[in-house]
């Protein structure tokens, strides 16, 4: 029988990786709505406390950037900007409210593909819209090396991963976003490409929800 993983002492995303051989329990790999988060996972999460008035501030201040990927028009012929974090973003030309001329003429507005700009969504941990379930890393296991803390959780791309705490507590920090602390049935959505630092008490098991595209 082989030891118990002690997660904290490796990166998350190396121990996350044995997971992946693991068999499916039945149901667990079912495709689950994006929607059936949406009143769990908002600006904040069920059992979790954000910092300081002047922390959210910097936060603000160096808000995460993602970079536009393409754009596309809605059904009003709005233009819409795709943001490679799966989020999108109207790009609308309104004079005196958002004065975007370069969106109306095709070769400014594709040469704004790669450009880097706020996502708010991103700072706010919000799942993107059309998003399933694709599987679940862990359950973790509870003999935690509480000495073994800030393990790091690097987030594929195009992808949402879910933490979950099922027992214990942990704090997390995304890379220039949010930061917050989490309890039992606390939850904490991070967005693709970001890197998070965790730290976790001594009794903690988590599991990590997948999210991407079907």
């Amino acid at each position: 029988m082989n030891p118990p993983t002690r997660i904290l002492n490796s990166p998350f995303h190396i121990v996350a990786a044995s997971w992946h051989d693991k068999p499916a329990v039945a149901g667990q790999m079912a495709l689950l709505p994006r929607d059936a988060l949406t009143s769990r996972i908002k600006h904040e999460f069920p059992n979790s406390t954000t910092g300081s008035a002047g922390t959210r501030q910097r936060q603000r201040e160096q808000a995460l950037k993602r970079t536009i990927a393409s754009f596309h028009q809605d059904e009003q012929g709005d233009w819409v900007a795709d943001f490679d974090c799966l989020h999108s973003q109207h790009m609308r030309h309104r004079p005196l409210l958002e004065n975007r001329p370069w969106v109306l003429d095709e070769a400014q507005r594709m040469a704004k593909v790669g450009t880097a700009v706020e996502c708010s969504a991103c700072d706010a941990g919000e799942i993107p819209d059309g998003l399933v379930r694709l599987d679940i890393l862990g359950p973790f296991p509870e003999d935690v090396d509480s000495q073994a803390l800030f393990a790091t959780w690097d987030v594929p791309a195009e992808c949402w991963d879910v933490i979950v705490v099922l027992a214990g507590s942990l704090r997390f920090e995304v890379e220039n976003s949010r930061s917050g602390s989490l309890g039992p049935r606390g939850r904490a959505a991070l967005p693709p490409s970001a890197v998070a630092r965790v730290e976790a008490d001594s009794e903690t098991a988590v599991e990590v929800e997948r999210w991407g595209k079907p």
